[in-house]
């Protein structure tokens, strides 16, 4: 009888946490984005999106156009070497500082270590965005999603 008890226990425990992580997962399938799109944070996070899903030419679309942009073909060319890295990393999105037509976003890059008991590398960097044509436009990432800027 005392077993009985323990057992139900434990069954109920179990369904309780599969309704929570259930619960928790649809909750998040509904949650508001961590930015808004036309905010530098978001702006930063459409651009690295694009680049992971391989959606080159929308992430060329959120870079600043100056003399320093390349070419769509080498723009892409430079992000389809950068592939691999681009599969070991996370990034961070941190805060935006606006300073009239200039923004920085700080993000900090996670390397994951392919070593089995390895810490994962952690860098700060920053993502410098310019106002143009009444949006914000990417001009410098860190890397490896800027690898636009340093092309060989």
């Amino acid at each position: 009888m005392q077993q009985d008890r323990f057992l139900t226990g434990i069954l109920i425990g179990i369904v309780l946490l599969v309704l929570v992580a259930l619960g928790a997962f649809f909750w998040r399938q509904h949650a508001p984005p961590p930015f808004a799109e036309d905010s530098p944070q978001g702006v930063v996070l459409r651009f690295m999106q694009a680049v992971d899903e391989h959606r080159y030419r929308d992430a060329y679309d959120l870079l600043a156009q100056d003399e320093d942009t390349p070419s769509y073909s080498d723009f892409r060319r430079a992000m389809m070497y950068q592939a691999n890295a681009l599969d070991e990393v996370s990034v961070e999105i941190g805060e935006s500082e606006i300073h009239g037509d200039e923004a920085w976003v700080q993000l900090w890059v996670s390397w994951i270590s392919a070593a089995p008991f390895a810490e994962p590398s952690r860098n700060a960097g920053q993502a410098l965005l310019e106002r143009q044509e009444g949006g914000w436009r990417i001009v410098e990432m860190p890397y490896p999603y800027g690898m636009w800027k340093y092309p060989d």
